[in-house]
């Protein structure tokens, strides 16, 4: 990686420049001593660099816990709704159901619904024909 190399290119230099200390002419280590401030600039600039994006990770990290955490609250109100219609769905087809029979009870079914209780029970006149010919 660039950090590595950027490493490596150091160490290189520290190394060249203490092994050669006393060969090195002052132009020679001037050089030497800027290569070694633009490494470490460089350095400096990418551990920044990694700082930032290490920074904007945990606040993406961050943002996606919030949403997974929204949505599983979605989710779980969904669920709740869900149960919640089945209850109501339930009372109504028990209500329907009561209002039929206290119909029936009183002979007020309308026509439809007469001949499809006749026809359940097995009435009509047998040859396909309608209810009451």
């Amino acid at each position: 990686s660039g950090v590595q190399a950027l490493e490596r290119e150091m160490h290189e230099l520290t190394a060249v420049e203490t092994e050669s200390k006393s060969v090195l002419d002052e132009e020679a280590k001037i050089e030497l001593r800027e290569q070694k401030m633009r490494l470490d600039r460089e350095f400096g600039l990418m551990l920044g660099k990694i700082a930032d994006r290490k920074e904007r990770l945990n606040a993406l990290e961050v943002k996606l816990q919030t949403i997974d955490r929204a949505r599983q609250g979605k989710e779980e109100e969904l669920r709740d709704l869900e149960r919640k219609l089945v209850v109501l769905l339930e009372e109504q087809q028990y209500e329907l159901e009561q209002i039929k029979k206290r119909q029936e009870a009183r002979g007020e079914l309308t026509l439809p619904e007469k001949a499809a209780t006749l026809v359940r029970r097995g009435g009509g006149d047998g040859n396909g024909g309608e209810v009451g010919d």
